[in-house]
């Protein structure tokens, strides 16, 4: 279970630290760290099951070679690991609807539960599994990371973000995510037919 913060959020800050730029350590110093309870990256909360390895924020850095693990947007990712999950609370506004926007990997072919997104109102948790798309859309970005999207309609003026990975008792398994972003979706202008449409319409209800 997931003990979320709220915080005040302008368009565009919503997530609070969803690329996870603020990681609270020098990639001089080391290139990753690992989550504890209490000292969660900055916005968000952290919960796991202390079951094998925690999650951790990774720098660019710390992969080389052929194996680039690099991070979806910036200098830093978070894997979120067998057990564990984060979650946010932030004020939105009823009735509005919202895009729900991140990437993620699957850093374990096997052994790995599927990432579970919670948000808002919404009944039915979005699961993916192996990066393979079942209920979002889905769009490749290179040859890791895959971009998922979804939208929802807010149901009050506070809703609740969260990743899970359900405990398997997995030692080493989890999802890379990165670069989180919810932003209220456009609500499109009437075309200059529909106008016209409405115009008529209106004139002939006044004869």
């Amino acid at each position: 279970m997931v003990l979320l913060g709220t915080a005040q959020l302008a368009a565009g800050d919503i997530p609070v630290n969803g690329s996870f730029e603020d990681a609270g350590f020098d990639p001089l110093d080391a290139s990753y760290r690992y989550l504890i309870p209490d000292d969660a990256p900055s916005g968000w909360t952290y919960a796991s099951d202390f079951i094998g390895e925690a999650s951790y924020l990774t720098h660019r850095s710390h992969f080389s070679g052929i194996f680039q693990r690099v991070p979806a947007d910036g200098d830093f990712h978070l894997t979120l690991n067998d057990g564990d999950s984060i979650g946010q609370q932030f004020s939105t506004q009823p009735t509005v609807r919202y895009a729900l926007s991140f990437y993620a990997f699957n850093t374990e072919s096997l052994g790995t539960s599927p990432l579970q997104v919670y948000i808002g109102g919404l009944v039915t948790h979005l699961q993916l599994s192996d990066g393979a798309l079942t209920t979002l859309p889905v769009n490749q970005f290179d040859d890791w990371y895959r971009r998922y999207t979804v939208e929802f309609t807010a149901e009050s003026s506070q809703t609740s973000l969260v990743f899970l990975v359900p405990s398997q008792g997995v030692d080493f398994a989890g999802w890379d995510i990165d670069a989180i972003t919810l932003q209220p979706v456009a609500i499109p202008e009437p075309t200059s037919a529909v106008l016209a449409l409405v115009t008529i319409y209106m004139l002939t209800r006044r004869r």
